[in-house]
C-alpha cells in the first residue's frame, strides 16, 4: 500500500512539475518538483524492495527527524506567504510600487499581467495616487521590466506624469531599495502591488529597509501554478529571514 502511494505520490509530482516547467516562466523551479516527484518513487520502490534494511537504524531516525523540521519550516513559510493574502491597506497610498515580473518580448507575462490589472484599478480609483514601475532587464528579456509596465498602464488610461520608473532592479529587495531613491519613506504611504503569495515577504524587507508606513496590495495568482509560488515562495521566506533581509 505504501508503495502505491509513494509510486503515485510521486509521477503526480512529476507531472505537476513538467507542466510548470513547460509555461517557460523564466524560473527553473520546477525541476524541485521534478526532484521531490523522483525521490518519492526512489523511496517506494526502496520501501518495496527492502533496500533500507541495511541502513544502520540511528541513521534512518536522524533522516527522519531531518525531513520532519524540513516540512515544519516550509510549512512556517507558507503560512508567513498566506497570512500576506488578504493585507490591504484601508487608507489611500500616497505612491503604490508595482513590483516587476517576467515579460515575454513586449508584453508581460500572466503573473505580472495580474499585478498591473491590480495596480490599474487601485490608481483609477484613487486618482491622487502616484506609481513606480519597479524592474530591470533579465537575462532572457528583450526590455526591461518596467519600461514593458509602464507601456502596458498608460495604454490603460493612467497618465503617465503619475508614473517613475525604476528600471535596474534584478529582485525583489533591490525593487524596494532602489524604489527607495524616489520616495520619501519616513513620511509617505507607500503600497506594494503583487501578487497574493508575494505580499508577506515583500513588506517585511521593505520594513527592513525603513519603509515607515508600509502595505501590500494583493493581486490574483492563476489556482493551478499556486503551489510552486507557494513553495518557492516559503523557501525564499526562509532564506531571506537567514540572511537577516525580514
Amino acid at each position: 500500500m505504501a508503495f502505491i502511494l509513494f509510486l503515485i505520490s510521486g509521477i503526480i509530482l512529476i507531472i505537476y512539475g513538467i507542466l510548470v516547467g513547460s509555461a517557460q516562466s523564466g524560473s527553473n523551479f520546477f525541476l524541485v518538483w521534478l526532484l521531490i516527484g523522483g525521490l518519492l518513487v526512489l523511496f517506494g520502490f526502496a520501501l518495496h524492495f527492502h533496500w533500507l534494511d541495511p541502513v544502520p537504524i540511528w541513521i534512518r531516525r536522524i533522516c527522519r527527524l531531518l525531513l520532519v523540521c524540513i516540512l515544519i519550516l516550509i510549512g512556517i513559510g507558507i503560512a508567513c506567504s498566506l497570512s500576506g493574502f488578504g493585507k490591504v491597506s484601508k487608507t489611500s497610498a500616497d505612491t503604490i510600487i508595482v513590483l516587476g515580473a517576467q515579460i515575454r518580448g513586449d508584453q508581460p507575462s500572466r503573473v505580472l499581467l495580474y499585478r498591473l490589472n491590480t495596480a490599474e484599478a487601485y490608481l483609477k480609483k484613487h486618482p491622487d495616487t502616484n506609481c513606480i514601475v519597479s524592474g530591470g532587464q533579465g537575462a532572457n528579456e528583450t526590455r526591461a521590466e518596467a519600461a514593458v509596465m509602464k507601456a502596458w498602464l498608460v495604454d490603460h488610461g493612467i497618465d503617465s506624469n503619475r508614473i517613475q520608473v525604476e528600471d535596474k532592479s534584478r529582485n525583489t529587495n533591490q525593487n524596494l531599495l532602489f524604489s527607495q531613491k524616489l520616495l520619501e519613506t519616513e513620511t509617505d504611504r507607500i503600497a506594494i502591488v503583487t501578487n497574493n503569495f508575494h505580499v508577506f515577504r515583500s513588506v517585511k524587507l521593505a520594513e527592513k529597509q525603513g519603509y515607515r508606513h508600509i502595505s501590500g496590495i494583493p493581486a490574483p495568482t492563476a489556482p493551478f501554478y499556486l503551489p510552486n509560488n507557494m513553495l518557492r515562495e516559503s523557501l525564499a521566506i526562509i532564506k531571506d529571514k537567514l540572511m537577516g533581509h525580514i
